[in-house]
């Protein structure tokens, strides 16, 4: 593996030599960080009268925002001055309560509560983008941080938001069109541990460029690798594989965003295509109890990814009743994904065995139309604010999946899970009161109905279906005690809709399918306690979950014929968790010390436990979930405020009941990106970013006394931003 430090370091001296020409004479300094959880809105939100001199364009096809909903936010403000990378995970990961999954260095997708990834679901805009992954996940990697204006999680929930997703939400908003045009462009080149050469580029502008008409729109592209390298071990500690899999990542977006408003209406447009190219190559290594060489594998393996569509949005003020509005938002997605992959197997001599080369080819479609209208009425009653809002909402999201395989030549027949159809309806409809107190208490009591209906076949024409009704109430509370104390908590009733894989009607020797499952249920308890001030921020939180119709393979007490048992997929178990979030954000200065002058905290710690009650009476944790979990940023500006150094620092405890069956334990992990920003002028910035400095292990012990130790790759950059 070649180093890129040296390339790097002339790079950056050669941008800085190139940046210099265009420095001024006047002093420039950095944006100043942001120590609160909540922006600044760039729109006028519904409900808001437009004070004199207000230009903001309306708020419409936004999606819900979190209000005083328990969770946290991060803006770009912020973002932007800690060590984060081209994608959009490198700004979820810093999210209180929230872990992100994958391999090592990958941290591909959200797990909210430090739960498996299958309880937290990601919206983008209010939307939910279609994807590939069984467990209804959206994957990261494929959204590009530069299209990102904030990223937050939504622990609580309100009756305006849908109630699938039991240990939280990730709402990741788009760059809003600004009052004033202004455009940003960056560009990074730099290298990884592996010797792939990559970069990161981008370019998003626009603004209200007349009080009627505003428009943006954003390119970018990347390329980052994700390799890793990976060995096992027999239980006695002797050298069983090592394996060496390099994969590049190359994504790239584009963002349109057009919007036309008056004094009463708006009307907004705005296409999205995010694209992923994945090619991996991966050679296995197996080797005898005596340590020589028992054969290898080579994999070969490209990934295709596209999702593509739009949404239209419009909202009306209504002129007769002051805060009142309406808003209808439609859109249409569709994400395509294509996998090619062959595979060939050496004896060891180094000699192909032929008859055991495999080729996989792989196809699916997700689709995602949907329309939702939202109807604002506030009023005033006995000297107390009311805020009711009422909605209703539909979603059509099918999905097919085809694959090919064969083995030496001979076409495979496949299961029933890689070649099969699902078509989803959701339908809900909601109505909330938010009732504001003058004594700094604000309650929104809210019902939310959810009904799905299900429809899945298979290749030999099975079908199968099934339907759910939920009623589901809801009830945030917020107390603003003081300016500096508030308290926010939510109690509400929240489904968890079933992995795909689990609803085809297969039929097979050993496991039958079940669309008939219903949603896992639960309980939903989350409390924080904030305070905060310009300089700091500090909460602490309480989160409860206790959970209902937990799904399990389940033996059926029937045999097949050949003796064997017959398990199906059941809403069996039972389940809770529970435990507290730790958030800091301060600003050192504050304390006029001058050895602590000109640093900021942000830190977040997690406290988690868990219990889940098998079918059979048994006990263990829920799976992936780490009892501790925290990521520490630091940032340091010097005196003149040009220069800002930062670094961020992952940690999660030792996992007892890790892997898909919960049944091996994973080490703890320490993870570190480093970051580092120089304002040139006030248009010109250069910044650098090491990502898993570390090069953090994965050490996992399986079941058999086995183990596995996996590194992720590390990776480097170095770029100029402009913002004018």
């Amino acid at each position: 593996m070649r180093s890129t430090v040296g390339p790097l370091a002339a790079v950056l001296v050669g941008m800085v030599g190139t940046a210099a020409v265009y420095a001024q004479e006047a002093d420039t300094v950095l944006n100043p960080i942001v120590i609160s959880g909540k922006s600044d809105r760039l729109c006028l939100p519904a409900g808001q009268t437009r004070v004199e001199g207000d230009r903001r364009p309306l708020c419409v096809g936004e999606g819900i925002a979190r209000g005083n909903v328990p969770g946290d936010t991060f803006d770009r403000n912020q973002l932007d001055r800690l060590p984060s990378g081209s994608q959009a995970q490198d700004f979820v990961k810093r999210l209180p309560g929230v872990m992100t999954g994958g391999a090592p260095g990958e941290d591909k997708d959200a797990r909210v509560l430090g739960m498996d990834k299958e309880y937290t679901r990601t919206s983008i805009d209010g939307i939910v983008l279609p994807d590939g992954g069984e467990k209804r996940e959206f994957n990261l990697d494929s959204l590009p941080a530069g299209l990102v204006d904030s990223v937050e999680v939504i622990r609580g929930r309100r009756a305006d938001m849908e109630a699938d997703g039991l240990a939280g939400r990730i709402e990741v908003k788009l760059a809003e069109i600004p009052e004033t045009p202004r455009y940003e462009v960056h560009n990074a080149i730099g290298g990884s541990s592996d010797g792939l050469t990559l970069f990161d580029l981008g370019a998003i502008g626009g603004g209200m460029y007349s009080d009627n008409f505003g428009a943006q729109g954003g390119l970018t592209r990347a390329r980052n690798s994700n390799s890793k390298t990976k060995e096992k071990f027999t239980a006695t500690g002797l050298l069983s594989e090592a394996e060496d899999e390099n994969k590049s990542m190359n994504t790239f977006g584009a963002l349109a965003d057009i919007l036309w408003q008056n004094d009463a209406n708006a009307v907004h447009l705005k296409p999205l295509l995010l694209g992923l190219d994945e090619d991996k190559d991966k050679i296995k290594y197996k080797y005898k109890a005596n340590g020589s060489g028992n054969g290898s594998e080579t994999e070969v393996e490209q990934k295709e990814k596209r999702t593509y569509g739009a949404s239209g949005s419009w909202r009306h003020d209504f002129d007769t009743w002051v805060g009142a509005s309406v808003e209808v938002l439609a859109g249409n997605y569709r994400t395509t994904e294509k996998k090619d992959k062959g595979k060939r197997i050496f004896n060891a001599a180094g000699v192909e065995t032929t008859n055991k080369y495999e080729t996989e080819i792989e196809d699916k479609l997700d689709r995602v139309t949907f329309s939702q209208v939202d109807l604002l009425l506030p009023f005033e009653l006995g000297g107390v604010q009311h805020d009711v809002k009422t909605g209703a909402l539909v979603r059509i999201r099918d999905r097919t999946k085809e694959k090919q395989k064969t083995v030496g030549g001979v076409v495979q027949a496949l299961d029933a899970k890689e070649v099969y159809a699902i078509d989803e309806t959701v339908w809900a409809g909601y109505v909330l009161d938010e009732i504001t107190f003058d004594n700094g208490l604000t309650i929104a009591p809210g019902l939310r109905f959810e009904a799905s209906d299900l429809d899945a076949a298979i290749a030999d024409g099975t079908t199968g279906g099934g339907n759910v009704f939920d009623v589901l109430p809801s009830l945030p509370v917020h107390f603003q005690a003081t300016e500096e104390w508030a308290v926010d908590a939510s109690v509400a009733r929240l489904v968890n809709r079933p992995k795909f894989d689990n609803l085809i009607p297969q039929n097979s020797d050993t496991l039958l399918g079940n669309p008939d499952l219903d949603p896992e249920r639960a309980w939903a308890f989350d409390a924080s306690v904030t305070y905060e001030t310009s300089d700091m921020e500090l909460s602490f939180g309480l989160f409860h979950r206790a959970i209902e119709d937990l799904m399990e393979t389940v033996d059926t007490g029937t045999l097949n014929s050949d003796g064997d048992s017959v398990y199906q997929y059941q809403n069996v178990g039972n389940g809770w968790t529970n435990g507290i979030i730790l958030s800091q954000r301060i600003s050192l200065s504050a304390l006029d010390v001058p050895v602590v002058s000109g640093f900021s905290v942000f830190a977040t710690q997690t406290f988690a436990r868990s219990k889940v009650t098998q079918a059979d009476g048994t006990t263990r944790e829920f799976k992936e979930q780490a009892p501790f979990f925290a990521d520490v940023a630091l940032e340091w500006t010097d005196p003149s405020d040009r220069l800002s150094l930062s670094a961020g620092l992952g940690y999660t405890a030792r996992i007892d009941s890790a892997g898909d069956s919960a049944n091996e334990t994973r080490d703890a992990e320490l993870s570190l990106d480093l970051a580092m920003n120089y304002q040139l002028t006030e248009t010109f910035e250069l910044y650098a970013l090491a990502k898993n400095v570390t090069g953090t292990e994965r050490v996992s012990h399986k079941a058999d006394g086995t183990t596995e130790i996996q590194e992720g790759v590390k990776s480097y950059f170095a770029g100029i931003r402009a913002k004018f």
